[in-house]
């Protein structure tokens, strides 16, 4: 059998079904790289926007954790001066009990801190035989003395007290007598660690150390 020539009709026919499937595979693949692109413009815009909100969160934080030292800063002011005028007003022998300003034993490490880095005072005089050891002392204005009590058989070891008023002067590296006859070795220490502890006496509560 003899095969029949391709006509031209058929040639135009072929090319252009060929130049048609080029067209729509061309088509369908800017169709795909234009879906991939927008998906990539969508994923970076969303990590976009999260991190401009983490970034947020975390300087709502810290402006927070700024507002509550600087509050509980102002707060532990206040408190230390409230305790302290209640310290000055106190009667001798009062038993003052200074949680009640929010100043508490947690509060200690930061005095042990601060009379550390002051200078130490040269050897003082030791207390003599049976006779109580006051340290980090002041002298009220009635003439009573408050501070930290050691070698006393009637309270531990850095109890704070308030004793009733001296008959002499407050003179550290000396022994005191109240008018009942109450002796106490005032231990010695220089002028800054006195305005430290007075700062910070707040923080500590006690009692009477007798009269």
């Amino acid at each position: 059998k003899t095969k029949q020539p391709v006509t031209s009709v058929q040639k135009a026919t072929e090319a252009k079904n060929t130049a048609a499937e080029a067209r729509k595979r061309a088509a369908a693949e800017a169709a795909e790289e234009k879906k991939a692109a927008a998906e990539a413009k969508k994923r970076a815009s969303a990590e976009a926007l999260e991190a401009r909100r983490q970034k947020m969160e975390k300087q709502k934080a810290l402006a927070a954790e700024a507002r509550q030292r600087d509050a509980e800063k102002k707060a532990k002011a206040v408190n230390i001066q409230k305790a302290e005028q209640a310290m000055k007003s106190a009667k001798p022998g009062a038993t003052i009990n200074l949680s009640f300003f929010g100043l508490g034993q947690q509060q200690q490490p930061d005095i042990e801190e601060k009379l550390e880095k002051v200078v130490q005072p040269k050897a003082a005089a030791k207390a003599p035989k049976g006779v109580p050891t006051i340290r980090r002392w002041r002298q009220n204005k009635d003439g009573s003395i408050v501070g930290s009590i050691t070698g006393s058989p009637n309270y531990k070891d850095g109890e704070v007290v308030t004793t009733s008023p001296i008959t002499g002067d407050a003179v550290g590296g000396t022994v005191v007598q109240t008018a009942s006859r109450s002796r106490y070795f005032l231990e010695e220490q220089t002028k800054e660690q006195a305005n430290i502890f007075s700062d910070f006496f707040g923080i500590f509560g006690g009692g009477p150390a007798g009269k």
